[in-house]
């Protein structure tokens, strides 16, 4: 069987295709994996079990169909597919959600911003709050914002002791959450925030990146003018199983 070790020393000859999966193996470890040719099925649980597909050279449609006609009961959640695996999984699967963006990395050679206020680490408590402020309680829970607080990098601006600016990265390593209290914006806080989980990100050895939604366009808009660059679309799905 092969080990942790050797799955992240294959991912990481495409560091930056494979960032998601890197990320979540090193927080979430590996419960379970599939292969058919050159073609992995990845399986761990973060606030859900998901599923992580990816492929040591090229593509192989045939040993991705492979490996979908022969789900177990309970796979039903999958993470950053690329777009010719979603379509594959419709054309087999009912699809109960699906939700799609871009991703977007900070390039090696590029500076962030200053980060002229001072910038705290966030705590347990702030979770809540936190989680009444997100548009995407769909897909998310409050145990889920207090897992990622405890294990990944979640930083806070506050104003009097108050909470105003946050973000976090996501089970997979992506920059998320970014939020700004609506009294507070348009002051830089959104750029200043980010530029500093940039900074933590690079400490810790990782790629700076970020999953927006196409028509998303305030965060869109922020990522590009930073000097965030497309890379590629992705995909996560539940499905009926």
């Amino acid at each position: 069987m092969i080990s942790k070790d050797e799955i992240l020393q294959i991912l990481s000859k495409d560091k930056l295709r494979n960032i998601n999966l890197i990320n979540f193996i090193l927080d979430y470890g590996i419960e379970e994996i599939r292969k058919i040719g050159n073609t992995y099925l990845i399986k761990s649980t973060s606030d859900k079990q998901w599923i992580y597909f990816f492929y040591e050279s090229e593509p192989n449609e045939q040993e991705f169909k492979n490996l979908i006609t022969n789900l177990k009961d309970g796979d039903s959640h999958f993470a950053v597919l690329e777009d010719w695996m979603v379509d594959i999984i419709q054309s087999n699967c009912k699809v109960i959600w699906h939700l799609s963006g871009l991703q977007l990395y900070f390039p090696e050679e590029i500076q962030p911003k200053e980060v002229k206020h001072i910038i705290k680490d966030l705590s347990i408590k702030d979770a809540k709050y936190i989680f009444e402020h997100s548009d995407y309680k769909k897909y998310i829970s409050l145990q889920y914002i207090e897992d990622r607080i405890k294990r990944g990098i979640a930083l806070g601006l506050y104003d009097r002791g108050g909470l105003i600016a946050w973000i976090l990265t996501h089970d997979d390593g992506a920059m998320g959450f970014l939020n700004v209290l609506p009294e507070f914006r348009r002051k830089g806080y959104g750029t200043e925030i980010t530029s500093a989980l940039i900074n933590r990100i690079r400490e810790k050895g990782g790629i700076p990146f970020v999953h927006v939604e196409r028509d998303n366009v305030k965060p869109m808009n922020l990522a590009l003018k930073m000097g965030f660059k497309v890379h590629r679309n992705v995909n996560w799905l539940r499905i009926q199983n």
